[in-house]
């Protein structure tokens, strides 16, 4: 687990991440592309490329936060569109591409959250302190009209006053069931619409409501987060359907994810645990309610299937949020206050098929459908290939994991889940922090070299990190009060001081001192036998790692003996009082160490940075003092600004020289030698550079105050120096004398704590955001291309690349027949650039061929493939749509085998269909489930009548859905006392009257027809169902542009040939200009079979690959006809073949040309003429 890109733009602190979704159909215009937006506190939003890491638009409209922001999925265009909720209730549409302002919308609510409807997304909820405001006319050309619907949650209806029984007063078991109804209502919370908030009890605020967010899987439901429960609002009668409880022991909720797959919600808790619940069906729904059935009671309800294991949070660590994997709803990642994120997998285990009348475990997912889990093989007759199946493949998504809502019943598996943790991303423990970075990489050392940086807290810790990687490599507890400085002693070893920040009267302190070897892990404490004493300032260790020089605040400096860690010298009282030091590169007598033995390199290393394969123990080894202290050299200054020039010879310290101050230097802070080269910082800002060979100097005074560290860069003849001052940073050239780079604090970086180099073109930094930053020579960035990958392996994650190169690595796994990675780079290295190429051998790493493994072997041809691909993709858009390609293609097939069969008894019985739609699809499936899911609802709207208003209008559906008998009952429930009590009798002994008489039904078919032209479309619609004109009830909603009302009539009541016909039109209407959702439109035509139309749409909406790919499933499957459709085909082929060669997969486009036949001669030759010159 490591960090794969990082980006830094902003000044304040994140508070929101959303990934822009891939909702939209891909090619050349609109291509992949990994793009996300992020919020800071200040309310500036950055879009980032990320595979780029840059920032593509930056939005700004006010400095007020922002408190929540989506992007828009409605339409085939609108996927670079970002709505942004900010503080004081302003709502914004930005075009995210160009960073422009589309409109503005200012509410009068203070307005915390909002939620957009995933099934109409001109339904917008906003959660408010004290109420739930509404929206039904959001779209992206104009801001919303008025001040939306306030909604107030209250436990009791709008008019409680008319509270209904379940049975009519005739009954006698009425007043029962009266008070049975009364008490499964007295749980329930009711939306109430009022200007003005009711001053009783029975308003409910929403402070506690933790999140508003509608539900992903099941149209009409929103769901509200509290910490011990989850309400289920119906946006369409107004109240809850249902109630998820805190288990009695359970952690409180935090968070709440609602699945689109899958009706499943997975809840994170408080304790760092995450549980998952899938919606419980218990009992089966009747396709006809019998008028005397009264007796079932409908409830929405969740079980938990697994829950995680607690986090254990601390005070310092607690779960402060939760992101599900969108593409396959089953990896977690979970934010912890301190930086890390655990990774949460979720897995199954298949139980054995349960015989008929056996139900499943309570812990299971009941009534799967066998084909789920490969233990059932469809009819070999059925598969366009003509093979039988028997997939064993790994289930990868949460779609392939649980059985679907609609198809629960009969035969099936159960299914055991459960969350295992599979990965920690560590993080920086809190700042502020300490950075120093090993030694740099020499000719003698690039071979086991290694680019560690140390980093230290507060806490006394110390974390290593390999820049190479970005991985954290060790996380050592060195000390027990804050780590005051680190020094590297060689490429395994590093020293640390600390003392506590509480000192004693006097300014006195206990020091510490560790040196610790990287490779081992082991520690060695330096000075153990030390009293209260003046803080240490600083370490300093020599050029060539033989003496560390401890400086003190108020008393004089020590020598001490790195090889065998004993103290060779302490100053005396009278010694200078040290202000700044270093040690000099310049070694008179290193040609002659190394002459010596070439060996003895070992020995000025720290004692047990090496193995000791003769076993002598640690006191042997410290006591070996045969090896020749080389001599070296030392210069310091002191308070006054003079500085000294020592010799340093074993404990032989000897005074050479020393140079009294520069008229106007202020005391010296800090000194930095490479070669020639001596560089003095002073506390005023003042820069002096000294050339002892050219035997010049020269002062420049900054101006920035207090220089608290220079460093010469890394590398023979780089001369760049860093300089950190309290409020900047600069990179200055000693040769030139002049500033290379700035950066300031706070206007271009955070304030910086620490800085030290990298490598010699960059430099780690250390801010007071709790981040440490790798910047580049200019100070500007800290992000990186992806595309400079030079090593490793990249995630599956083909978006990283280019437009083009994404494309091309598509249509090679579209074009390819295995999926072995091997194969794949083989190919790709003639279709793709240099760059490009090494790149996409990082994602053919065999590290990913798990993740290949499920484009091998397809059962269902090209279809099939092409839904795996988009999975990998990420293209949600892609994925949905061939979920439907594959549900109608064989459906189709099925229908095809039966009527060839002569419906032969073993295919007749035969009812099986492997990629069945769940309730996500909503319209798109098929009509016998889609009335099935509509009569479910229905019967759970009545279950919770609570008003007059609440029975007609389930009345009004049962009427609708040709259940007659049950909307007779219910109007004969009205009590006498209710003012509707006549109308409602008078509609009653209509219903039951035209049921037996038909010479009524011109009268009637009169009355609805201008019932419909006087405005008043419902009551018309509903005579019109009532005499079995379904089909001109639709026509009458189409034409009063109530489209999606006419589609729920046409797929819940017509017969299939009758709904083709409404279907049909609603295509045509969605592929409109204005409209632009033509997507949408192609789905719409395969759930009626109109593979053709569909074809023809695609073509002409220029989606050349979708339409390519549908082509070849269609005819793989035997449900489109070459001959009756040449030109068509052979004009999609030739389009394809064209879009492939533009993306550079020649051999495809070929291939293309050949299907094509000879309209596409001209395109071979030229492709044949291009291959000609490459070879």
């Amino acid at each position: 687990m490591k960090v794969f890109q990082t980006m830094s733009g902003h000044k304040h602190d994140v508070s929101k991440v959303r990934w822009a979704r891939e909702m939209y159909y891909h090619d050349l215009v609109n291509p992949y592309s990994l793009k996300l937006a992020t919020a800071d506190t200040a309310g500036t939003i950055l879009v980032w490329n990320v595979s780029q890491a840059t920032v593509r638009s930056t939005l700004n409209d006010t400095e007020r936060p922002v408190l929540e922001l989506s992007w828009l999925t409605g339409s085939d265009s609108s996927h670079h569109l970002l709505v942004v909720l900010y503080s004081a209730g302003t709502f914004v549409l930005w075009n995210a591409d160009n960073g422009t302002k589309i409109w503005k919308k200012v509410y009068t609510e203070a307005l915390l959250s909002f939620s957009i409807d995933p099934f109409c997304e001109s339904n917008i909820s906003f959660l408010a302190s004290d109420c739930i405001v509404f929206i039904s006319d959001f779209n992206s050309s104009q801001a919303p009209a008025g001040n939306g619907k306030k909604l107030y949650i209250s436990n009791q209806p709008s008019n409680s006053g008319s509270q209904l029984s379940l049975n009519s007063p005739n009954t006698p078991s009425a007043d029962e069931k009266s008070k049975s109804k009364s008490r499964l209502l007295s749980g329930m919370k009711f939306l109430i619409k009022t200007d003005s908030k009711s001053s009783g009890d029975e308003v409910l605020a929403l402070n506690d409501c933790l999140q508003l967010t509608y539900h992903r899987s099941f149209r009409h439901h929103l769901l509200l987060l509290y910490s011990k429960e989850v309400l289920i609002l119906d946006m369409e009668i107004h109240q809850t359907v249902g109630i998820v409880p805190l288990e009695r022991n359970g952690s409180p909720f935090l968070w709440c994810n609602t699945c689109w797959q899958r009706d499943v919600l997975m809840c994170l808790h408080e304790s760092g645990s995450v549980s998952v619940r899938v919606r419980h069906r218990d009992q089966s729904v009747p396709l006809s309610v019998d008028g005397d059935n009264t007796e079932l009671f409908y409830e929405v309800s969740y079980d938990v299937r697994c829950i995680s294991e607690s986090l254990r949070p601390t005070k310092h660590s607690r779960v402060v949020g939760m992101a599900v994997c969108q593409n396959t709803e089953r990896k977690v990642a979970l934010l912890i206050s301190d930086g890390r994120i655990v990774f949460l997998e979720l897995s199954s285990t298949a139980q054995k098929p349960q015989g008929p009348g056996i139900a499943a475990s309570p812990i299971m997912t009941p009534g799967l459908n066998a084909g789920f889990f490969g233990c059932f093989s469809p009819h070999p007759e059925m598969l366009p290939k003509g093979d039988a199946v028997y997939d064993t493949r790994k289930r990868n998504t949460l779609l392939e994991m649980i059985g679907p809502v609609l198809y629960s019943e009969g035969k099936g598996r159960g299914t055991c889940l459960k969350f295992c943790t599979v990965g920690l991303l560590t993080a920086l423990s809190p700042g502020p922090h300490l950075t120093r970075m090993c030694p740099p990489v020499t000719i003698g050392n690039w071979v086991s070299y290694r680019p560690l940086l140390a980093v230290g807290n507060t806490f006394g810790g110390v974390q290593l990190f390999d820049l190479s990687t970005g991985v954290m490599e060790k996380e050592l507890n060195l000390h027990a009060t804050p780590i005051r400085g680190i020094e590297w002693v060689s490429l395994t070893s590093f020293l640390t001081f600390a003392y506590a920040n509480l000192v004693s009267v006097g300014g006195k302190v206990k020091n510490e001192i560790i040196l610790t070897d990287v490779t081992s892990g082991r520690v060695k404490p330096l000075r153990t036998d030390s009293n209260e004493e003046s803080p240490i300032s600083f370490l300093k260790v020599s050029y060539l790692k033989q003496y560390l020089a401890i400086m003190f605040k108020d008393q004089p400096f020590e020598l001490w003996d790195l090889k065998s860690c004993t103290l060779l010298r302490t100053m005396p009282k009278n010694f200078p009082s040290v202000t700044a030091i270093e040690w000099s590169p310049l070694v008179a007598s290193k040609k002659h160490a190394y002459s010596q033995d070439k060996n003895k390199k070992k020995d000025l290393e720290p004692v047990f940075a090496d193995t000791n394969p003769l076993g002598e123990n640690l006191e042997d080894l410290l006591n070996n003092r045969t090896a020749t202290l080389l001599r070296e050299y030392l210069v310091f200054t002191d308070t006054d600004g003079q500085l000294y020039y020592f010799t340093v010879e074993g404990s032989v310290v000897r005074d050479c020289t020393h140079i009294p101050p520069e008229a106007g230097m202020a005391s010296i802070t800090s000194i930095a030698w490479k070669g020639d080269h001596i560089v003095l910082g002073d506390a005023d800002g003042n820069l002096t550079l000294w050339d002892l060979k050219g035997k010049m100097l020269k002062t420049i005074p900054t101006q920035r105050g207090w220089i608290k560290r220079t460093k010469f860069g890394p590398g023979k003849g780089n001369m760049k120096i860093l300089v950190l001052f309290a409020d900047s940073i600069d990179i200055w050239d000693v040769k030139d004398a002049a500033l290379y780079a700035q950066a300031k604090a706070p206007q271009d970086i955070p304030k910086v704590y620490d800085a030290d180099w990298a490598k010699s073109d960059k430099l780690v930094i250390a801010t007071s955001d709790g981040c440490v930053r790798i910047m580049d020579m200019e100070l500007k960035t800290c992000s990186s291309s992806l595309i400079q990958l030079q090593e490793g392996h990249a995630p599956l994650i083909p978006n990283i690349l280019s437009p083009k190169a994404t494309l091309n690595l598509k249509s090679l796994l579209h074009h390819t027949d295995s999926a072995d990675v091997a194969t794949l780079a083989a190919k790709a290295r003639g279709q793709f650039s240099p760059d490009e190429s090494s790149l996409v051998e990082m994602i053919l790493d065999p590290s990913n061929e798990d993740s290949l493994e499920c484009i091998n072997g397809v059962h269902y041809g090209i279809a099939e493939r092409c839904l795996h691909i988009a999975r990998i993709f990420a293209d949600e858009e892609g994925f949905r749509f061939w979920n439907v390609a594959l549900h109608y293609l064989s459906l189709t097939k099925q229908k095809l085998c039966r009527k060839l069969s002569n419906q032969s008894e073993e295919l007749a019985d035969y009812n099986y269909c492997m990629f069945q739609l769940d309730t996500n699809y909503d319209f798109f499936c098929n009509n016998t489930a889609y009335k099935k899911l509509q009569l479910e609802r229905t019967l759970l709207h009545e279950s919770k009548r609570s008003s007059h208003s609440h029975t007609e209008r389930c009345a009004n559906t049962f009427l609708l859905l040709g259940q007659p008998d049950r909307a007779v009952q219910l109007l004969l429930e009205t009590e006498t006392e209710n003012e509707h009590f006549y109308t409602d009798s008078l509609r009653a002994c209509l219903i039951a009257s035209l049921k037996t008489e038909s010479k009524a039904q011109s009268v009637v078919k009169l009355v609805a027809t201008n019932l419909i032209a006087s405005g008043r479309i419902s009551e018309g619609v509903q005579l019109l169902c009532l005499i079995g004109k379904g089909l001109d009830a639709c026509r009458y909603l189409q034409l009063a542009g109530q489209w999606e009302r006419s589609i729920w009539l046409a797929k819940s009541t017509l017969p299939y040939e009758e709904s083709q016909e409404v279907i049909r039109k609603w295509a045509d209407y969605l592929a409109l200009q204005h409209v632009n959702q033509k997507t949408k439109a192609a789905l719409a035509l395969l759930t009626i079979e109109h593979y053709t139309k569909c074809l023809e749409l695609l073509h002409s909406s220029r989606m050349v690959e979708r339409a390519a790919h549908l082509l070849d499933a269609c005819l793989e499957f035997g449900v489109v006809d070459v001959d009756n459709n040449k030109d068509l085909c052979s004009k999609i082929w030739l389009n394809y073949a064209r879009y492939l060669h533009s993306i550079g997969n020649r051999p495809g486009a070929l291939q293309y040309c050949d299907l094509a036949g000879d309209c596409a001669n001209d395109l071979r030759r030229e492709i044949e003429m291009l291959q000609e010159d490459v070879s």
